[in-house]
């Protein structure tokens, strides 16, 4: 009975493996030539771009326009989802920012006192454990 139950559910394993097998290329498939048209794209404008950021006799004008060549190959690589004029802060957010960081002002001067506090405590408690020990010495 229990090989009966093993061999289902390797049954049942080779059957998920293969629609993998079936489905995974074809999702893989869809970013592998995104990505190989980025790089083409990448590739041509950074050509193009290399060869405006040299004048005729040369010399690299790269450093005149603030630009290197690790931005000239990520480029396109890089493509922002939202602009950055998109994002604006609400002015709720703004009172919840300045409440929050109000908070934890206050937590952390209170963490302060208490570690202080601690420090206190624990340093009473070794004097004490010293005195107890030189008194059982003397004791024994």
């Amino acid at each position: 009975a229990s090989i009966k139950i093993l061999e289902d559910q390797l049954d049942e394993l080779i059957v998920e493996t293969a629609t993998k097998r079936k489905q995974w290329p074809k999702k893989i498939l869809v970013h592998a030539i995104q990505t190989m048209k980025a790089e083409q794209e990448m590739l041509v404008n950074g050509l193009m771009i290399g060869a405006l950021l040299y004048d005729f006799g040369g010399k690299k004008t790269s450093e005149s326009l603030g630009v290197e060549d690790r931005d000239i190959w990520t480029m396109k690589l890089y493509q922002p989802v939202v602009t950055p004029e998109e994002i604006k802060s609400q002015p709720s957010q703004d009172a919840y920012v300045a409440d929050l960081k109000q908070a934890t002002e206050m937590a952390s001067e209170q963490i302060g006192e208490a570690m202080k506090y601690v420090e206190d405590v624990l340093e009473a408690l070794l004097m004490e454990c010293s005195v107890v020990r030189r008194q059982v010495q003397l004791d024994g």
